[in-house]
C-alpha cells in the first residue's frame, strides 16, 4: 500500500514575501527541522514526529491538514545556510550571513555561536559521530570546531573547492567530495590530506556510509554512484 505525506507543515506562505525552506530529519527520525526565511528574518522550526504520528502519514486521497511546529527557535537576521542535527538530536547547528556557526539547544532553546576562519559562504556543516566536533566547509577551506569550548581548533585552506563533507564512522577521517569529482580523505586532527580517489567526472553531491561503515557511497552530477570499500581506501589510517 503506497503511503504519502500529504501535509501542510506550517502556513509559511501567508503574508510572506520570500521563503527559502530546507528540511532535515534527526538521525533517530523523531524530529523534523526546517529553516525558513521571511523577508529579512530566518527561523528554525522543529516538529516532534511521534506526537504527530497519525498526521504525518496520510493517504493521498485524505484532505491535508496544517501541523504547527512544536518549537520555533530563536530568530536570526538574514538567511541561514547549511544546517544539521547532532547525533543525539538535542542540538541543531546552522550558519549565518557572517559565517558564524550557530548552535541551538533544541530542548533548552539556548543559542551559542562559534567564530571560525571562514571568509566565504559555508556550504556544508556536519557533526562528528560522537557529537563533540563540527566540520564546516566553504570555498576557502575546511574548519574543525569543538562544541563544548565553542572554539575553532583547526582550519585548512583547500586548493580546490569542496562540495560535501562526511566523517568516517570512527570519527578519525573526514571524507570530502570536490567539484572536480575527487574523493579526498583528510585526517580529522590535522586536516592533512591522506589520499585522493578518482572515479567521478563531475562534482560530488552526496556521500553516505553503508553496511555498518564498511562501504562508502558517493554520488555525482555525472549521474554515477560509486561504492568504495572503506577498509581498502582507508588502510593508510590503520595506525588509529
Amino acid at each position: 500500500l503506497l503511503m504519502l505525506m500529504v501535509i501542510r507543515l506550517y502556513p509559511i506562505v501567508r503574508n510572506v514575501r520570500y521563503i527559502y525552506p530546507d528540511f532535515r530529519f534527526s538521525l533517530d527520525g523523531n524530529q523534523l527541522a526546517s529553516t525558513i526565511m521571511d523577508q529579512q528574518t530566518s527561523h528554525i522550526h522543529v516538529w516532534n514526529i511521534p506526537s504527530h504520528s497519525q498526521s504525518f502519514l496520510k493517504r493521498i486521497n485524505v484532505k491535508s491538514e496544517t501541523i504547527l511546529p512544536d518549537n520555533s527557535l530563536k530568530q536570526h537576521k538574514g538567511a541561514l545556510g547549511s544546517f544539521a542535527f547532532s547525533p543525539r538530536g538535542n542540538l541543531i547547528v546552522s550558519v549565518d550571513r557572517v559565517q558564524r556557526i550557530i548552535i541551538v539547544d533544541v530542548e533548552q532553546e539556548v543559542t551559542r555561536y562559534i567564530l571560525c576562519g571562514h571568509k566565504e559562504r559555508i556550504r556544508e556543516i556536519v557533526f562528528s559521530p560522537s557529537g563533540k566536533m563540527l566540520a564546516s566547509m566553504s570555498d576557502d577551506g575546511i574548519s574543525i570546531s569543538d562544541i563544548a569550548s565553542q572554539h575553532e581548533i583547526n582550519f585548512r585552506e583547500m586548493d580546490e573547492t569542496g562540495r560535501v563533507l562526511l566523517f568516517s564512522p570512527d570519527g578519525n577521517t573526514i571524507v570530502c567530495g570536490t567539484y572536480s569529482g575527487e574523493i579526498r580523505l583528510l585526517d580529522t586532527d590535522t586536516l592533512d590530506r591522506l589520499s585522493t580517489h578518482v572515479g567521478h567526472t563531475s562534482w560530488v553531491n552526496a556521500l553516505v556510509f553503508l553496511d555498518n561503515g564498511q562501504t562508502l557511497a558517493s554520488a555525482s552530477k555525472d549521474g554515477t554512484i560509486i561504492l568504495w570499500e572503506w577498509e581498502m581506501i582507508a588502510q593508510h589510517n590503520q595506525r588509529r
